[in-house]
């Protein structure tokens, strides 16, 4: 027994060495985040119209689509709508369904670059309820044989691992924490802020009309007063807004936009430009102000391929890992999602039906083209079989030459030819 225990000894020194080594932080220590998300939700989210609009719409987009429940049966994956897991999912709490848990946590991944859900189990401990925890709330505590053996709420309360779903973005400094896109964005968003507040400082300063009376130097000071009502009187009418003033021996000089003053207008653009790279959306914040139909179909299209789809195979990957083993193993239980209610990838469907037209009148099987197109047709009888058209011939095919040579049989009467005829060009028996 003592020799066993050595070894059980070495074996966890040399676990808890090589957490150490690759993370930077002992056993049972806290490790902690470099990037607060109650900044980010505060200088990010809540002060910059770009920032929110981003995360807005790659959070609407994810809540759109229903992640399911599928079990392998026979070799094919099939909906489970009445599994346990598929109502978890559906109903995770009381207080939100399915849609809005997700917008929540794809906006906490943004924001932090970290989502967490806290599993409350029944007396029999199945997880019963999912619910969402604030990202700044919740640090993890290094475990030995693990990287993370438990987590911290608000600092003193401890989670089991197990009873918490922690879904993060990819860090390369960090194999506990996620990165999160707005953190790569930073410096863009304190630039927009800057500029969207010397420009809110710049129109309190400059509240003037545009442009300046300039009256002669010999004016009086009863002759400069009357003038100077004259000209409160004109401003403060609303009646008269844009009309010609007429002050007397006076003269106007219009007023203009600094080069300055038309940089920082340059610079919003440029910094909600470079924002939309970093979520996946210039191209929607772009579009918004755009009337080209066309265009912005196609930009909606881009929208969900190159950024909603591998989200969403992201957080596929992460739910599946979370929850799948509280129900059944992950070679027969899995979670999936739903985009065939997506407009936008849906636009698609008259291009696909004549690629999979084509193709099978090149003699792919039906069952195929079903299957790699995703058509959610159930498999058919002689579906497995290609077939190609009978009634096509090349341009230069002699038909004397293989009737003579014995590969094919010609036509013995004028009945069967023009039978023949009637298959090939629709034409009727005369």
């Amino acid at each position: 027994m003592a020799i066993l225990d050595f070894f059980k000894r070495k074996q966890q020194t040399a676990q808890t060495s090589a957490i150490e080594k690759a993370t930077g932080n002992r056993a049972g220590a806290i490790a902690w985040t470099d990037w607060g998300s109650e900044a980010a939700t505060k200088e990010g989210y809540k002060a910059s119209a770009w920032v929110y609009r981003s995360i807005a719409m790659r959070a609407n987009a994810v809540a759109s689509v229903p992640f399911v429940v599928e079990s392998l049966k026979n070799g094919e994956w099939q909906r489970e709508p009445n599994h346990p897991l598929q109502m978890l999912l559906d109903n995770p709490n009381p207080e939100m369904g399915q849609g809005e848990l997700m917008r929540l946590l794809t906006t906490h991944l943004d924001l932090a670059g970290n989502g967490y859900w806290l599993k409350v189990r029944n007396a029999v401990g199945k997880a019963v309820e999912l619910w969402p925890l604030l990202p700044h709330e919740v640090t993890a505590v290094m475990g030995t044989a693990e990287l993370v053996q438990g987590y911290k709420l608000r600092g003193h309360t401890n989670l089991l691992r197990e009873d918490v779903c922690h879904i993060a973005y990819t860090n390369p400094s960090s194999l506990i924490y996620g990165q999160s896109p707005l953190q790569a964005a930073a410096k863009a968003v304190d630039v927009d802020n800057a500029a969207a507040a010397w420009q809110k400082v710049s129109m309190q300063n400059r509240g003037i009309p545009d442009g300046v009376f300039s009256l002669e130097d010999d004016v009086t000071a009863e002759q400069f007063e009357q003038a100077r009502q004259q000209v409160a009187e004109q401003y403060a009418n609303q009646g008269n807004a844009r009309s010609p003033w007429v002050v007397a021996r006076a003269k106007w000089q219009q007023m203009s936009l600094t080069p300055a003053e038309m940089d920082f207008l340059n610079t919003r653009l440029s910094t909600r430009e470079e924002i939309g790279v970093v979520f996946g959306t210039a191209e929607m914040l772009a579009s918004l102000a755009s009337a080209n139909r066309a265009s912005a179909q196609e930009v909606r299209k881009s929208f969900w391929i190159d950024t909603i789809i591998p989200l969403l195979e992201e957080l596929r990957w992460a739910l599946n890992i979370a929850l799948v083993p509280e129900y059944g193993k992950s070679s027969t239980l899995r979670i999936n999602y739903d985009t065939s209610g997506v407009a936008a990838i849906r636009a698609d469907e008259k291009e696909t039906l004549e690629i999979i037209k084509g193709l099978w009148s090149m003699g792919v099987p039906f069952n195929v083209l079903a299957q790699r197109y995703e058509l959610g047709i159930e498999p058919i009888d002689g579906g497995d079989v290609g077939y190609l058209p009978t009634g096509v011939l090349p341009a230069d095919f002699d038909f004397a030459s293989q009737v003579s040579a014995g590969q094919i049989d010609a036509p013995s009467d004028s009945e069967t030819i023009k039978a023949m005829a009637a298959l090939a060009y629709g034409t009727k028996n005369r």
